[in-house]
């Protein structure tokens, strides 16, 4: 196990090495925790280990809490590897350390293009559908965090199956600020509600 902890804390290669505060945090531990072992008995490191930070608390509440009740470096070590969840992508294209907002929205970027190049090229697309079946459990648990775009091509379907709720796509285009759905909003009032139910109740 010290061998493959020495392997994943303090790397010094910077294409490799943590960036997100965290993953910092944690390397830091692990490389404590580490010479820690090396250098002192189990009996005198029992009370050698400083807690987490609230911000890595607050992500990782069941790492938080074995690592406090962990006594020993080896135990703390053991957790820290089996809690801390691996990196799924070996790309770091478009993540930004500080800014976790702009990383997300580059991470959807490439997500669109891996799904859109996956018929032609290799593009990890088993690894992007595992962060997508991720981000939308998260969102899941957000109020409002996931809402569905009336401009998908389930639009259709609804329309023929005289699902299509018009005041419903109004609300979701509301706080979308982007192209489609302001040409969606448009194409909604152009050609108004009566016209749209005729549709989708097949008149």
């Amino acid at each position: 196990m010290a061998a493959q902890a020495r392997a994943q804390a303090g790397s010094a290669n910077p294409d490799t090495g943590a960036r997100h505060p965290v993953a910092k945090e944690i390397d830091a531990l692990m490389a404590e925790q580490l010479e820690h072992w090396a250098q002192t008995s189990l009996q005198a490191a029992a009370s050698a280990a400083r807690p987490l930070s609230p911000r890595a608390q607050s992500l990782f509440p069941r790492l938080a809490q074995e690592y406090a009740q962990a006594a020993t470096p080896p135990e703390r070590l053991a957790v820290l590897m089996d809690r801390y969840p691996a990196r799924q992508l070996t790309s770091r294209v478009g993540y930004v350390p500080d800014d976790p907002l702009q990383s997300a929205h580059n991470l959807l970027s490439v997500g669109i293009k891996v799904g859109t190049d996956a018929y032609k090229a290799d593009t990890a697309v088993s690894a992007f559908s595992r962060i997508g079946r991720r981000l939308k459990s998260l969102m899941a648990t957000i109020p409002g965090g996931v809402k569905a775009i009336p401009y998908s091509s389930a639009l259709a379907d609804k329309l023929q199956e005289g699902r299509f709720d018009y005041d419903d796509a109004l609300r979701s285009l509301e706080q979308n600020p982007t192209l489609a759905g302001a040409v969606m909003q448009t194409a909604l009032h152009t050609i108004g509600k009566p016209r749209l139910e005729a549709v989708a109740n097949g008149q």
